[in-house]
């Protein structure tokens, strides 16, 4: 599974995970669900990355089948980041085939009171 994203205000203006809203330090995770919204029966969880890395990309091999794949990003303690994101991305997973999510464009608001991370 590859996938890619970009941190834009609600205006369009890209912001990337700027110091000022506290995004610098969090992560970006990516969640399997399955069609009916339960968690996927994975040999491990997926890992998370750096907001500001922009990539990230399993290791592993996800088994065959129709999953529900949704982007959630984590503050430096670990609770949500108050942003947008897309809906659940739905894809067929086939034996030795990269996934692609795409570009997944995350939404935070600039203005105060702000979002992000900031308390």
């Amino acid at each position: 599974m590859e996938l890619s994203w970009s941190v834009r205000s609600v205006v369009g203006e890209p912001v990337g995970c700027a110091r000022t809203l506290g995004l610098d330090t969090s992560t970006v995770e990516l969640e399997c669900l399955t069609l009916e919204g339960d968690a996927c029966d994975l040999p491990r969880r997926f890992p998370r990355w750096p907001c500001s890395q922009g990539t990230g990309a399993t290791s592993f091999f996800i088994p065959e089948g129709t999953y529900q794949f949704r982007l959630k990003v984590r503050c430096a303690d670990s609770t949500a980041a108050d942003v947008r994101v897309p809906d659940p991305i739905v894809r067929d997973i086939l034996l030795g085939e990269v996934a692609e999510l795409n570009a997944l464009l995350i939404e935070v608001e600039t203005r105060p009171p702000a979002g992000g991370c900031v308390q």
